[in-house]
């Protein structure tokens, strides 16, 4: 619960500075390109469902918008971002294989079972190296994550067998990175790596790394 009181603090931080000095807040968007690394805990005849998972699901990607608020040292930033992955089905069918040989595993579809990732962070960046155009930092903070994995209907042959049902789960997060900032005159280009810890029950589950290219206005 910290990190939610620490979010909307920021929130209305950002708001506060704005009404002030709308000359220090900064608007900007960005993509995403992420590994999503479920928690679970759970093993079934010594397999890691957790690392099958990162395999079934690979990268995922979406994108976002921030507001910056800008300090020669220290700048802090409030961002909203989606990340969306998809289910690789030969991924999928191959953790089926030990279980229920390679024919019937061959037959297995999946319709759905989407993971839709939406966050809110409240970060802070510090300026290691603050060149006229060039600038790397430091970054860190807090947010509340939604991660919801829709339906999945389960067929085999043509005939559906089995439905998930759909889950959802929003959770308080922290993340640390770096990333550099490129000043073009009255716009900045950034990019960034950062991992995000999402404290959901049991395990925590990670998004390693977050890679994101944005501009800012």
């Amino acid at each position: 619960m910290k990190s939610v009181r620490l979010f909307c603090l920021a929130l209305v931080l950002v708001l506060t500075v704005a009404h002030a000095d709308a000359a220090l807040l900064k608007f900007g968007i960005h993509g995403n390109l992420t590994n999503v690394n479920i928690g679970i805990q759970d093993n079934v005849n010594g397999v890691d469902i957790s690392s099958e998972l990162q395999k079934i699901y690979g990268l995922g990607y979406g994108g976002g918008i921030h507001f910056d608020i800008s300090l020669p040292i220290i700048s802090f930033r409030l961002s909203g971002d989606y990340v969306r992955l998809t289910p690789d089905i030969d991924q999928f069918r191959s953790l089926l294989t030990p279980f229920v040989g390679a024919t019937i595993a061959q037959s297995i579809n999946v319709d759905g079972g989407n993971i839709n990732v939406i966050f809110g962070q409240a970060n802070l960046k510090f300026n290691l190296l603050p060149l006229p155009v060039i600038s790397v930092y430091l970054t860190g903070g807090a947010g509340i994550v939604n991660l919801e994995v829709s339906e999945a209907k389960i067929s085999a042959s043509g005939t559906q067998v089995y439905t998930l049902p759909s889950d959802s789960q929003t959770k308080a997060s922290l993340n640390a990175g770096a990333g550099v900032d490129i000043s073009l005159g009255g716009i900045s280009l950034f990019g960034e790596a950062r991992v995000t810890w999402i404290l959901t029950e049991g395990k925590t589950t990670t998004m390693v790394p977050i890679g994101t290219v944005g501009i800012t206005f």
